[in-house]
């Protein structure tokens, strides 16, 4: 091999600038493949388990609700619609939730709260107390149930 000289300075600084950009596009392009990744994740992630339920679209559970307190009514136990807003709301945001309590007779020993979540809102819960509450003995004291509702009541 023959020694040719020094290399051409102008061809080394545009190797490196080519190499350079070829490694700021090879980044760049990865970062928005991640980025894509993570934003179509998040999305399926929302779709998987968030399932947004707005009450006033659903006139099935007024029904619901309803023929539930005709149902606890039966058992001696009262169904009421709540409402309250939430400390720093400035009173925009009005909450609800259902107390279920034995009507009549001493105030009840117990509160249960129960909360509505992404995948069962609170007024899913019904039927199950229903049942609970039907196959408790006579000898237990019966809790009054608080059904915290989702701020999608409205």
């Amino acid at each position: 091999m023959a020694f040719s000289g020094p290399p051409n300075q102008n061809a080394m600084e545009s190797l490196r600038r080519s190499r350079i950009r070829k490694l700021a596009l090879l980044a760049a392009g990865g970062g928005f493949l991640l980025l894509g990744a993570r934003i179509g994740a998040s999305k399926l992630l929302g779709l998987m388990l968030y399932h947004p339920l707005r009450y006033s679209q659903q006139p099935f559970y007024y029904k619901l609700l309803e023929d539930a307190k005709q149902e606890f009514n039966k058992l001696s136990f009262k169904l009421d619609q709540l409402e309250y807003v939430l400390p720093g709301s400035n009173g925009h945001e009005i909450q609800k939730a259902l107390l279920l309590h034995p009507s009549g007779g001493p105030p009840p020993e117990d509160l249960w709260i129960v909360n509505g979540g992404n995948s069962m809102v609170a007024m899913d819960w019904l039927q199950f107390f229903l049942g609970i509450l039907t196959s408790l003995p006579a000898h237990i004291s019966k809790p009054a149930i608080l059904l915290v509702l989702p701020r999608l009541w409205r």
